[in-house]
């Protein structure tokens, strides 16, 4: 899981000696002395900023998404503090006033005006915009069948060892959140089943999906055999180095995306796209053709149709996307870039869910509904309709060089 904060970059601007200067003429005429017609105050030292504090984000901007920047005069005196705080730039209400309030508590070291401490104004630019933070914990999921007939088993409790459980669903399922990284013991037992331990290892922004295949008692058994049984398992459980993975929620929020998830990719670290209108990605400067991509482990050849407007899945059926620059596993071989991994949405709605919705793209369906006992289905589609907009403003010849769906 992954959560956004603000991430606050300060940016100095420019300068202004005007105060330093008149507070340089009243020393100069209380000490008697006079300086030069022709001499103007010079700026030998630049103030330094030592304490940072860090603007409290706008929970109603933070919700939304929104991400901006504030420009603050700041009038520094001579020993370094802030004096006063006016906004030069706006971001919006609830942004000025945070940063206005965080700025009043700077200190810097003093600037200096022909080598003394002096009062000084500054332009400040103090930007608030969306960081993901690193995952710090684990999804444990998986199902128990019974083995030989696969049949599913319900009613096992799994029990980490800091006492975490669940109990396996009509359809044999578990699933247990927040799981704290690192290697930890389960153990299963049901009423038919002789407790198991094994031990599973997690990792951090991570769901570990686990199958368990045990025997069953036999009633003619029951009293007897083992009172604990041991097994190692095999667990589906992907490794990646520096692997970044985005939820389609968190996706959604960030600048940039046009409400299609997938394109939170063009944003993270060390990816590039290959050309306008291409569609293809560069990850870590290799050629576009050596990023593989897969979707539920299935490889497909391009993340982005023609153009690159829009993804190949819509984003009401993704649950989660992950990027891996580089030393993944044989399993995804012939790839020298990197490694872009979408996991769809599980079908297990209770009802009935659908969306729609229209921009200068193109307009989209989804829907997504139960239609029996343990079945589910899960549609979307999509129509471009960028053509007809850009087509007035455009020559006929436009797309040999940007393609449009």
């Amino acid at each position: 899981m992954r959560s956004l904060a603000p991430t606050i970059v300060a940016s100095l601007l420019a300068l202004s000696v005007t105060d330093a200067a008149l507070a340089q003429k009243s020393r100069d005429e209380k000490a008697g002395t006079k300086a030069p017609a022709s001499s103007q105050p010079k700026l030998t030292k630049a103030p330094k900023l030592l304490q940072f504090v860090e603007a409290p984000y706008p929970e109603s901007e933070r919700q939304k998404g929104n991400a901006t920047a504030v420009v603050l005069q700041l009038t520094l005196s001579a020993t370094g503090l802030v004096e006063s705080a006016t906004v030069v730039e706006s971001g919006g209400v609830e942004f000025d006033a945070a940063a206005i309030l965080a700025a009043k508590q700077f200190v810097f070291e003093p600037a200096e005006i022909d080598g003394r401490p002096s009062s000084i104004k500054i332009l400040y630019r103090y930007e608030f915009s969306i960081r993901i933070e690193a995952p710090k914990i684990a999804t444990f999921t998986g199902v128990v069948r019974e083995r030989g007939t696969q049949k599913p088993i319900p009613n096992v409790t799994l029990t980490l060892a800091d006492g975490k459980k669940a109990t396996t669903d009509a359809e044999g399922r578990f699933k247990i959140d927040d799981v704290e990284p690192g290697a930890k013991t389960v153990t299963l037992a049901g009423e038919k089943l002789t407790a198991l331990r094994t031990e599973e290892t997690f990792e951090a922004g991570k769901a570990l999906d686990a199958l368990y295949e045990v025997d069953l008692v036999k009633p003619e058994e029951a009293g007897g055999g083992d009172d604990l049984e041991i097994v190692a398992t095999t667990p589906v459980l992907e490794k990646h180095s520096v692997a970044t993975s985005i939820s389609a929620e968190q996706g959604r929020k960030l600048p940039g995306t046009s409400g299609d998830v997938l394109k939170v990719i063009e944003s993270m670290p060390g990816v590039a796209r290959a050309s306008a209108g291409s569609g293809q990605l560069i990850v870590w400067g290799a050629s576009p053709e050596d990023t593989r991509v897969y979707v539920d482990g299935v490889p497909v050849p391009r993340l982005y149709h023609d153009g690159g407007v829009r993804s190949i899945i819509a984003t009401d059926l993704v649950d989660n996307v992950e990027l891996s620059p580089g030393g993944y596993g044989a399993a995804y071989s012939r790839g020298l870039g990197g490694l872009i991994t979408v996991k769809t949405r599980r079908a297990d709605e209770d009802r009935l869910r659908a969306s729609a919705g229209v921009d200068i793209f193109d307009a989209s369906v989804a829907a997504r509904a139960p239609i029996g006992k343990g079945f589910h289905f899960a549609v979307a589609a999509r129509r471009s309709h960028l053509h007809s907009v850009v087509a007035p403003f455009t020559d006929s010849d436009v797309e040999e060089y940007f393609p449009m769906p």
